[in-house]
């Protein structure tokens, strides 16, 4: 797990993390200036996604329209290899199973580079992304750990890191005989966020983009509940039998950072204080 940055503190003030996100497809002329790509994906023409498009900003329906700044990457992503993008939706903790059984070519999906993870996939990172807790203004309350979570409900995806991190520290608050955490997995973030709304939960735990996202949408009911509590990659997640694509979209990556347009997306969705490590938007 890399060193926590403090998310408030690289976007600079609260505002900038909560300035108006867009809600419309994000789109790049089509470039000769290729990376090229594998055989078999350029005789596909098409490069497939896997990815659980119910977290905004990152990956939602505005309408009918799918959006989202993982939308526009992985749209940049495949014009850089020349060939279509497409997307599947599957539920979060589905995402690398699908993809070790060659269901899509790759996950784009909010989804954290960890050890445990690496195991099964190869990652390609392209974010710098940490945690947060969002709480409904009605019962407000704000902790600096996430112990401080002790005995209170909190909303969590299955699968994710969050879940995780919860999960390790009720292990810490067993050990110190105090009241557990009670984590409450519901299938979908945006679920997650329905059951806050509710007061269902006391605090929904997500990604710092995802918390800045409802709470920019509902100033009226939602606040932060916490700093961030960790900064880690985010990457694109490949199979291992397919090293060709995985060098194919690492070299895409490092030529959007390149050429202007990842950082155009990041700020396009008020992203850019997540650009990947080694990068500056």
């Amino acid at each position: 797990m890399t060193s926590a940055h403090g998310w408030l503190k690289r976007s600079g003030v609260v505002a900038v993390a909560l300035a108006a996100m867009l809600v419309t497809p994000f789109a790049f002329a089509r470039s000769s200036a290729t990376v090229g790509a594998p055989a078999s994906t350029a005789k596909a023409s098409s490069v497939t996604f896997c990815m659980d498009w119910t977290n905004p900003p990152e990956e939602f329906h505005n309408g009918a329209t799918l959006v989202g700044s993982d939308v526009d990457i992985g749209r940049r992503i495949a014009t850089l290899l020349g060939v279509k993008p497409q997307f599947n939706y599957l539920g979060f903790d589905g995402l690398i199973a699908a993809l070790i059984g060659h269901k899509c070519d790759a996950i784009i999906s909010g989804m954290n580079d960890t050890p445990a993870r690496a195991k099964q996939v190869n990652f390609v990172d392209y974010l710098d992304v940490g945690q947060a807790m969002i709480v409904n203004k009605q019962h407000f309350f704000h902790v600096n750990s996430i112990a401080g979570l002790s005995g209170k409900t909190i909303s969590s995806q299955s699968g994710t890191t969050e879940y995780q991190e919860l999960q390790q520290a009720n292990k810490q608050l067993a050990k110190a005989h105090k009241p557990l955490i009670k984590i409450k997995l519901y299938p979908t973030g945006s679920d997650g966020e329905e059951a806050l709304r509710l007061n269902k939960v006391d605090a929904v735990f997500d990604e710092a983009p995802v918390i800045a996202y409802y709470i920019k949408r509902f100033p009226q009911i939602y606040a932060f509940g916490s700093p961030q509590f960790f900064s880690e990659p985010v990457g694109i997640a490949i199979a291992k039998d397919n090293p060709t694509l995985t060098s194919s979209i690492r070299a895409a990556v490092s030529k959007a950072y390149k050429d202007g347009s990842m950082c155009k997306i990041l700020k396009s969705w008020q992203m850019t204080s997540f650009a990947v490590k080694g990068h500056t938007c």
